[in-house]
């Protein structure tokens, strides 16, 4: 009969969205609001966290997340209640089985009102590794930032006898570069010399030598080219060597230079006390 046929084509589509959750990466959770507890939890949300249901039920949301990131996360969902058409998206901390903290992007849906849900659904997915990764790039960046800022000191203090390598080699490290060059720059402001390298290997600096084109100790003359391109900039980005160097090295070795390093693109951070030049990092990437 139609009712028999329609009760089929309903039981075939709830078998075939059940088994799209239990198979999806992303996890799904239903938070019962009157007692804050889950009222479900998909096979992937408990693989992700490593709970059981019986593990679930003596927990909350709250009890998991991360007491840091629970306020914020308390605040959203004051305005879920208040407003069901409010979809926030959050990053936060939330406990995993073995003690550690797994940061979880997660979409909230207000679907109280529906009667085949009653219930909040969290919708979310572990990010822990790109925001691992996020957080020590901004490590790194404020490390990079105190890094030029102490430079700017030590250099002006020690211009005569400063360790350059050691400063480069740091630089280096820091900023993921692939190589980096210290120029220490002429009391005017204008003229420099490269004092170091970084990240280049003894093979590669012999080589260097070899085609004539050492560049370590050499003093560069004022180049308004240079001067321009940066134009006062503390940072400035370039697409390639050619394009900061243009006449002072012929294009042809510049090219050379550019294939045997590999040089993709650089970035020039000029080192300034008093809104003096003392000398620019090149980092190569």
């Amino acid at each position: 009969s139609d009712r028999v046929n329609a009760e089929k084509e309903i039981l075939r589509f709830s078998n075939y969205f059940q088994s799209i959750i239990e198979n999806a990466n992303d996890g799904i959770v239903l938070v019962d609001v009157f007692n804050g507890g889950f009222k479900y939890a998909s096979p992937s949300a408990k693989k992700m966290f490593g709970y059981s249901d019986a593990d679930l039920q003596k927990k909350t949301p709250d009890d998991l997340t991360h007491p840091d990131d629970l306020p914020m996360v308390l605040l959203h969902l004051q305005k879920l209640l208040a407003d069901a058409s409010y979809v926030p998206v959050l990053e936060y901390r939330f406990l995993h089985a073995n003690g550690t903290w797994i940061w979880i992007e997660s979409t909230f849906s207000n679907l109280i009102s529906n009667p085949d849900v009653q219930a909040l659904v969290i919708n979310f997915k572990d990010i822990t590794e790109r925001k691992t990764n996020e957080l020590q790039q901004q490590t790194n960046k404020e490390l990079l930032n105190k890094l030029f800022d102490d430079s700017s000191e030590y250099i002006s203090s020690n211009a005569t006898d400063a360790n350059f390598q050691k400063i480069t080699d740091r630089i280096l490290e820091i900023s993921g570069a692939r190589f980096a060059v210290f120029n220490l720059f002429d009391e005017d402001g204008r003229g420099f010399t490269t004092k170091s390298f970084s990240g280049l290997s003894d093979f590669v600096q012999k080589s260097i030598t070899y085609f004539g084109a050492n560049f370590l100790d050499k003093k560069w003359s004022y180049d308004p080219h240079r001067e321009k391109l940066i134009g006062g900039k503390t940072i400035a980005h370039f697409n390639s060597l050619f394009e900061l160097v243009a006449d002072v090295l012929p294009q042809q070795v510049t090219k050379m230079i550019e294939k045997a390093f590999g040089i993709d693109h650089l970035t020039i951070v000029s080192i300034k006390k008093d809104d003096i030049v003392l000398g620019d990092f090149t980092l190569v990437f």
